[in-house]
């Protein structure tokens, strides 16, 4: 099971147990928010400079392209140095957006609790990133660790899809038309009535 996905219901019964309202506690929770970006921007600066050691040593050997990424068209082959960077990248992006969400809320709302969420989330979130197990904890890139990586399963998704039509199969019989054989190939259409 995911940490990630018992963390902010846990936080937030743990806040509702202990009767601590975050209104009282608004310096607390902005610190705290700062502590969990600044631990996650610098788990992502050693995760960088990993992956650009990385980077510099396949440029030297020349290293052979073996990640595919992309489907149909789009798909194309990249090192695993490259493949590492653009998930970096992609989780830095989360946190920043992650951050500005929670600020937001934050300042023009005067609502604490996505503050302290991202303070919590945000560290959760890079150390069970498979960047970090990877480059952090030395694991070898095998099974769930294998590039690419699988993107997470959006627990959502299904309520963001499109509904699908149902298909119900009807079947229905059309009148054929009768050629009339004095007149060749022509068909007479059944004529419409005319109610007056």
């Amino acid at each position: 099971m995911q940490l990630r996905l018992f963390a902010a219901p846990a936080i937030m019964m743990g806040l509702r147990a202990l009767k601590i309202d975050l209104k009282e506690h608004v310096v607390a929770t902005w610190i705290a928010l700062v502590v969990g970006v600044a631990a996650s921007l610098a788990t992502c600066l050693t995760i960088h400079l990993r992956v650009t050691r990385l980077r510099r040593e396949e440029a030297a050997n020349n290293a052979a392209k073996s990640v595919k990424v992309g489907k149909g068209d789009a798909e194309e082959q990249i090192t695993p140095g490259e493949h590492d960077a653009r998930s970096l990248r992609k989780l830095v992006m989360g946190v920043f957006s992650g951050c500005a969400f929670a600020v937001a809320l934050g300042h023009f709302f005067k609502v604490q609790q996505p503050i302290l969420l991202q303070a919590f989330m945000q560290p959760i979130s890079v150390l069970t990133h498979p960047l970090f197990k990877l480059y952090v904890q030395g694991k070898p890139s095998e099974g769930d660790l294998s590039r690419p990586f699988k993107e997470d399963a959006n627990p959502f998704e299904s309520l963001t899809k499109p509904a699908e039509p149902e298909t119900t199969t009807t079947t229905t019989t059309t009148p054929t038309v009768e050629q009339d054989k004095g007149e060749g190939s022509e068909s007479k259409a059944p004529e419409e009535k005319k109610d007056d």
